[in-house]
């Protein structure tokens, strides 16, 4: 569960997201081992996570307004 506020307005208003997460194949490693070349052939690590579903029970909030999820399929990947 994450909450904040979108000021690139003239109006600021809240966001906010609850995500009901489960499931996942295992994580992939990208490139040479999980090492990929990205500034001067310099290695940055980098895995994913795919099919990660999202359950219904999620939500959206957008200013006033709460959008039910019902259900998805979504990835994670991290880089560094």
């Amino acid at each position: 569960r994450v909450q904040g506020k979108d000021r690139s307005s003239d109006k600021p208003f809240e966001l906010g997201l609850a995500l009901n997460l489960a499931g996942g194949k295992d994580y992939l490693l990208q490139g040479d081992d999980g090492s990929m070349p990205s500034v001067a052939g310099v290695g940055s690590l980098y895995y994913s996570i795919p099919n990660i579903e999202l359950s219904a029970g999620s939500s959206l909030r957008y200013g006033d307004d709460t959008i039910k999820l019902k259900k998805g399929l979504m990835w994670f990947d991290h880089q560094w």
